[in-house]
């Protein structure tokens, strides 16, 4: 017999409650999961990793067939043509991966009105009746991150970076911003913030060429810039400038003889660059999977609709990592602290804005 749940997910920004069929199977909700990565590999410990997974979740759940093609080489034209080649299929839902691929996801949608289709992390709030995008609130689990950073810093110093200024980045730097500035509120302290400027509204960022596509993956630049801020005395940093950022920051982080601690973001860097499992302190997570699984349950159950879903803390689209093998350098008292912040901000009754705190 077929066990029934629910879960709360905050859909288009409006709390639904989604039921979760487990166990038995229905031939009549069987859908077909189709995913589109624009860069290989399949397996990269994560966002397409977690889109997989995701669909697979609801494999388990529903009995969808999950479908999914990487773009290799990566490029434009070959991610439209596989997008094609699902809408072709039927799929029930189309799920593309990252902001990038978000603008021709949405050509697609429009040539297949018939078929829907997710996007991650599109800045846009496209109006298509099949189109519906994830946005995740990183802000908020950022601001957590910022408050844990400037109550473990023992320089009184912290820093966070982004590889370019765009609208997926400098939340991540925001909220950090916000997080520290209240811990000062809070303890009657000054841990000092670099990264964040609080006059202009602007991040540190290793470049300021939005077209740099290929700043994420170097991780030279991040490097360099993660061995700057560790010179000028920061030893908690969170660079936000994907895979590169985190291999960059990891390697400046090891090779310095002054002690530095690393806050990941995305995925859990504690298990995506493991060889520097012994400096990442958390990380603040976008939660894939929870989300792509969320979506797809609403397809087969037939309760689709087109615009946002947001990812939070209430409904765990968003979060802090573990603190793995740094949980000690985490007093019980701070912990305490972020549990009680994160209860408030999920109320409302907190401001994620640095100048809040001003």
């Amino acid at each position: 017999m077929a066990i029934a749940a629910t879960a709360a997910v905050v859909f288009a920004g409006v709390s639904l409650g989604l039921a979760f069929t487990m166990g038995g199977k229905s031939k009549t909700l069987t859908r077909t999961g189709c995913m589109v990565a624009p860069f290989p590999p399949l397996n990269d410990h994560s966002f397409n990793q977690a889109v997989f997974d995701g669909l697979t979740d609801a494999g388990t759940t529903w009995g969808v067939s999950v479908r999914n093609r990487v773009t290799d080489p990566p490029s434009e034209t070959a991610a439209k043509e596989n997008l094609e080649a699902f809408a072709k299929q039927r799929c029930g839902l189309v799920v593309s991966v990252g902001q990038f691929m978000a603008p021709t996801t949405a050509d697609v949608a429009r040539r297949y009105p018939d078929v829907k289709f997710l996007t991650t992390d599109d800045p846009k709030n496209r109006r298509l009746e099949n189109l519906a995008s994830v946005k995740f609130e990183v802000d908020q689990a950022a601001f957590l991150a910022g408050y844990l950073a400037a109550g473990t810093t023992r320089t009184g110093k912290v820093a966070t970076f982004g590889g370019m200024p765009t609208s997926t980045v400098d939340p991540f730097l925001r909220g950090f911003a916000a997080g520290v500035l209240r811990y000062n509120v809070e303890h009657a302290t000054n841990v000092e913030l670099v990264g964040w400027d609080l006059p202009t509204q602007t991040g540190l960022y290793v470049t300021g060429d939005t077209s740099d596509l290929g700043v994420f993956e170097d991780s030279r630049r991040a490097a360099a810039l993660t061995d700057h801020l560790i010179k000028s005395g920061a030893d908690v940093i969170m660079p936000v400038d994907g895979p590169g950022g985190a291999v960059g920051a990891g390697n400046a982080a090891r090779a310095s003889r002054k002690p530095v601690l690393l806050i990941g973001v995305d995925a859990d860097q504690f298990y995506s660059t493991p060889q520097f499992s012994d400096l990442w302190l958390t990380s603040v997570l976008k939660v894939y999977r929870r989300m792509v699984y969320f979506a797809m349950g609403e397809e087969v159950l037939g309760r689709f609709e087109p615009g946002r879903i947001s990812g939070t803390l209430a409904n765990g689209g968003v979060e802090l990592a573990p603190f793995h093998q740094l949980r000690t350098r985490v007093p019980a008292r701070l912990r305490n602290e972020i549990r009680k912040l994160e209860r408030h901000i999920q109320d409302g009754s907190i401001s994620l804005d640095p100048a809040s705190y001003v």
